[in-house]
């Protein structure tokens, strides 16, 4: 039976709340690295001001507790970008995070399937100088070890799907990727691989 995603995004933020939240040093303290392991991948596109095209950027945050049940995190998207900005965050920011994202509205996201992202489209978006393009391709991927969502802006922009004036689901994308980003720029680096992309042609 296909498991409810509203519902797991929402069973997990309730075990995290209740797992990862109470701390005898204060509340601004991060919890003991015990909570559910959680991973956010981000990607979003760039117009380089020196080539005047597309350059992704391509953050992956785990929690603590992803780190210690699974060590570094596997990705779909890396093998077509080598270069992510990465870190671990503790479990009780994550666990705010997610909240905030459930908050500004998530779950009422229209989903997309990974297997409908197409490396070779996001390989002509990197080609491009069309910055409404790259904003189009903005990906933000949750997964957990009961749970995955991933939506893209593309998905939930009305306009972009022919229905003008009704850009609410728009909206709250830009919401809960404000949210992914606050956490990622505090908590990610830059980590560069020698290997190099294997993005098609």
């Amino acid at each position: 039976m296909k498991r409810n995603p509203t519902i797991a995004l929402l069973a997990t933020s309730a075990w995290l709340l209740t797992n990862g939240c109470s701390s005898p040093r204060g509340p601004q303290e991060p919890a003991p690295a015990e909570g559910k392991a959680v991973k956010i991948t981000y990607i979003r596109f760039n117009l380089d001001p020196r080539t005047r095209l597309n350059r992704h950027e391509y953050r992956i945050l785990v929690s603590e507790g992803w780190r210690s049940k699974h060590g570094a995190p596997r990705d779909a998207f890396a093998k077509l970008y080598r270069d992510p900005f990465q870190g671990t965050v503790p479990d009780a920011v994550m666990m705010q995070l997610l909240e905030e994202m459930r908050r500004r509205g998530f779950e009422e996201l229209r989903e997309t399937s990974l297997r409908a992202i197409d490396p070779r489209t996001l390989a002509k978006v990197e080609k491009s100088p069309d910055e409404e393009l790259g904003k189009k391709w903005r990906i933000i991927h949750v997964e957990t070890d009961d749970f995955q969502k991933t939506v893209t802006f593309a998905d939930n922009d009305d306009r972009l799907l022919g229905t003008p004036g009704k850009d609410q689901l728009a909206f709250k994308f830009g919401k809960v990727e404000t949210e992914v980003l606050k956490v990622a720029f505090l908590y990610t680096a830059l980590v560069s691989y020698e290997a190099p992309p294997m993005i098609p042609k």
